[in-house]
């Protein structure tokens, strides 16, 4: 867990859209998103053949937060998003869920600094 973890900390995408949990993952490799799969459910696609292989895996709704849940303990850099997507998942449509999503978005455009 710990290794998925830290990949989808490098390279994944958590969000809650059109009213379910989502996470993607690209690469050049498809080796680690085909486990990925294995473990959670989900897709590994072909996304682009040229000039180099470019593959993606998602998951999403009951499989997506079984994985968030899973991996959680393990996340750093996208732990945050991770609870508020499990806290929009127990939020019923409205401006409540709305305001957690906001706050998804928002912790997507992080200005790194040293």
């Amino acid at each position: 867990m710990a290794y998925f973890a830290g990949y989808i900390d490098a390279d994944g995408c958590l969000r809650f859209a059109a009213g379910t949990p989502r996470i993607e993952v690209g690469g050049l490799q498809p080796f680690v998103l085909r486990e990925l799969a294995a473990c959670f459910g989900g897709t590994v696609r072909l996304r682009n053949a040229t000039p180099r292989p470019f593959w993606s895996w998602g998951v999403a709704g009951a499989q997506a937060h079984a994985a968030i849940g899973r991996l959680l303990p393990y996340l750093r850099v996208k732990a945050g998003q991770a609870r508020l997507v499990l806290a929009a998942c127990r939020l019923p449509p409205g401006s409540r869920r709305d305001s957690v999503v906001a706050e998804i978005r928002a912790l997507k455009r992080v200005h790194y600094h040293e």
